[in-house]
C-alpha cells in the first residue's frame, strides 16, 4: 500500500499520485489539507505539476466577541492554477453570535450551506456558507455546544464548523507520522465528545480498511484502527465512551477508545450493517441480515457478550438503507428507512409497534439533546416528531427553499468564551533539488494569547495556504508553539512565496483565532 512506503509523501495528494513511483492513483492515496485536485506526470524533463481545478479557497476568522475585530485570512492559489472568486471580506458586524437555545443545523447541498433553525420558533437565525462544491453527508453536534461537525464531499473530508457564530473553522487532517488519510464515507461521534470516527469505505481493491480517531480537544489524529474489514458500515459508542463497536465486513468489533486497539472481532457470518446503543448501554442493535426473500431484519445482542438476545423483521424492503436511533430512555428503537417513513421498536419485545409516516426520509434523524423531539430530514421539510405519542407534531420548511440533504440537533450554551490572538513569526528552509528528496522546514512557530496574557496547553495547527498540513504544536507556558516539518522542493518552494497559517481552533474558554506566517530560505 502506498502510505506504509517511506517517500509516500512525495506521490500522494488528493487522487494525486506519481505513476512513476505510486504505480497508479487510488482512493488510499490522499492529502488532508490540499484543496486543489492535481496529475502529476513524469516528463524527460523531469516531473511536472498540472494543476487541473481549485476546489476551494478557505477564509479563517479571529472572531473575538460581539464587539471584537473579527481577522479574515483569504489565500491566494497557487503559482500555475486559477483562482476561484474571493470571497468578501468578513468584519465584525457581520458576525452574528446565536443566543442560547436548541437549534437544528440543516444541509441544503443546492445552496451550499447549513442553515442555523431555532427549534423553538422555526426561524434561520444564522447561515453558514461552505465552500463551492461542498455537500454535506452528515452533521453532529457536539454535546457542549462548541463545534458542529460536518462529512463533506466529494473528497469525504469532516470539516469543523462554529454554530455559534455560522462560520467555518477548517477541515481535520492527519499527522506528521500519518498525513495522508482516505475518504471517509461515514463518521460518528461519542457521548464525551472527546472522541470523533472516521469510516474508511471499500477501496474496491480488496484491502482491508481502517477507522480513524480524531482527539477532539485537540483535532488531531490519535488513533488509525486496522480492521479486518473490506468496508466499514457503523460505528456506535458506550455512554462512558470508554467502547466503540464498530461494523463492517462480516465482523462486529469491539475498540478500546483509550488505545484504540480491536479487543473483539466477532464473526457474524453475514455481512454487518449499521449499529446503535442504547442509552444504558446493555443493548446493541445492528440492520442486517438481509434475506434471500428481499426483506430485513434487525439483529439485537447483549452489548456485554455480544451473544443474538432477538431479532426484529422489517419485512419486504428490498435493498434499502435504515438508520438506527435510539430514544432517550432506551424503550424505543427509530428505523428510519431512506425514502420512507420511520418505523418505531418496542425494545422490550422486539416488534415493530408503530409507523410514523414523515413522507420521504433522507437521512440520519436527529434526536433532540432532551429526547422529547425527533427531527426528520424529508427533502423539503424537517418533520418533528413528539417521542411520546410518536406523531408529527410540526414542519419546520427547508430554510433555503431547495431540498435538505443533513440534520443534526444540539445545544448552544451562552458563549463566554474570550478573546484570543495570534502571532505568527518566521520559519526557515533548507532547500533540496534532489530527485525524491525532501526541504526541511525548521521552526516553524506561533505565540497564542489572550488578553495580553500566555495561553498555554492548546494545539496550534501550521498549514500551508491551500490547507496542506505541515505540523501541530501545543503551546508552552509563554503561550509558543513550535514545530518542524519536511517538504517535497515545488512544496518548499511556495512555502517561501506563500508563507503559512497558524490557526487556533478555540477551545471552551477561548475563540478561535489564526495569524499568516513567513518562510525565508536558510
Amino acid at each position: 500500500m502506498v502510505e506504509d512506503l517511506p517517500w509516500h509523501r512525495t506521490c500522494c495528494a488528493f487522487f494525486v499520485c506519481l505513476p512513476q513511483f505510486c504505480g497508479g492513483c487510488t482512493p488510499r492515496c490522499t492529502r488532508a489539507f490540499a484543496s486543489e485536485v492535481t496529475i502529476v506526470r513524469p516528463t524527460e524533463e523531469g516531473t511536472t505539476l498540472m494543476h487541473l481545478a481549485r476546489l476551494h479557497t478557505s477564509l479563517r476568522l479571529a472572531v473575538a466577541a460581539a464587539a471584537a475585530t473579527v481577522l479574515a485570512l483569504t489565500v491566494g492559489a497557487p503559482s500555475g492554477s486559477a483562482a476561484p472568486p474571493a470571497r468578501p471580506p468578513v468584519h465584525a458586524a457581520d458576525i452574528t453570535i446565536t443566543p442560547p437555545g436548541v437549534y437544528a443545523y440543516v444541509a441544503d447541498n443546492a445552496a451550499g450551506t447549513v442553515s442555523v433553525v431555532d427549534t423553538a420558533t422555526g426561524a434561520v437565525t444564522g447561515t453558514i456558507h461552505l465552500d463551492a462544491g461542498t455537500t454535506v453527508q452528515r452533521l453532529i453536534a457536539s454535546p457542549d455546544g462548541l463545534y458542529l461537525y460536518a462529512l463533506t464531499g466529494p473528497l469525504g473530508r469532516i470539516q469543523l464548523l462554529d454554530p455559534m457564530t455560522s462560520q467555518v473553522i477548517g477541515p481535520l487532517g492527519g499527522t506528521a507520522e500519518q498525513p495522508h488519510l482516505p475518504s471517509f464515507s461515514g463518521m460518528e461521534l461519542s457521548p464525551d465528545g472527546k472522541h470523533l470516527y472516521g469510516l474508511e469505505p471499500s477501496n474496491g481493491a480488496g484491502v482491508f480498511v481502517a477507522a480513524y480517531d480524531y482527539d477532539t480537544t485537540t483535532f488531531t489524529l490519535s488513533h488509525a484502527i486496522p480492521t479486518r474489514a473490506m468496508d466499514l458500515a457503523g460505528v456506535a459508542f458506550s455512554p462512558d465512551s470508554s467502547r466503540a463497536y464498530l461494523s463492517g465486513g462480516n465482523s462486529l468489533m469491539v475498540v478500546d477508545t483509550a488505545s484504540g486497539t480491536v479487543t473483539t472481532d466477532l464473526d457474524l457470518g453475514h455481512p454487518a450493517g449499521r449499529v446503535a446503543l442504547s442509552p444504558d448501554g446493555l443493548r446493541l442493535a445492528m440492520i442486517g441480515p438481509f434475506s434471500s426473500r428481499g426483506s430485513w431484519s434487525i439483529t439485537m445482542f447483549d452489548a456485554a457478550t455480544l451473544a443474538v438476545t432477538g431479532q426484529v423483521p422489517l419485512g419486504p424492503s428490498g435493498y434499502a438503507s435504515y438508520h438506527l436511533v435510539f430514544g432517550k430512555d432506551g424503550r424505543q428503537l427509530y428505523v428510519a428507512k431512506e425514502l420512507s417513513d420511520v418505523a418505531v421498536v418496542d425494545t422490550a419485545s422486539n416488534t415493530v409497534t408503530t409507523t410514523i409516516p414523515v413522507g420521504v426520509n433522507l437521512g440520519v434523524p436527529a434526536l433532540a439533546p432532551d429526547g422529547r423531539r425527533l427531527y426528520a430530514d424529508t427533502g423539503d421539510a424537517l418533520k418533528v416528531i413528539d417521542t411520546a405519542t410518536n406523531a408529527v407534531t410540526g414542519r419546520i420548511p427547508s430554510p433555503q427553499g431547495a431540498e435538505d440533504d443533513a440534520v443534526a440537533v444540539g445545544t448552544v450554551w451562552a458563549d463566554n468564551r474570550a478573546a484570543s490572538a495570534m502571532d505568527a513569526r518566521t520559519a526557515t528552509v533548507a532547500l533540496d533539488e534532489t530527485a525524491r528528496a525532501h526541504s526541511e522546514v525548521h521552526n516553524l512557530n506561533a505565540t497564542l494569547t489572550g488578553g495580553g496574557a500566555p495561553i498555554a496547553g492548546q494545539t496550534v495547527v501550521f498549514v500551508m495556504t491551500d490547507r496542506t498540513l505541515l505540523c501541530t504544536a501545543v503551546t508552552d507556558s509563554n503561550g509558543h508553539a513550535a514545530c518542524d516539518s519536511s517538504l517535497y522542493f515545488p512544496e518548499a518552494q511556495r512555502l517561501i512565496a506563500e508563507g503559512f497559517l497558524a490557526e487556533f481552533w478555540g477551545s471552551a474558554n477561548y475563540l478561535p483565532t489564526a495569524d499568516l506566517g513567513s518562510a525565508t530560505q536558510e
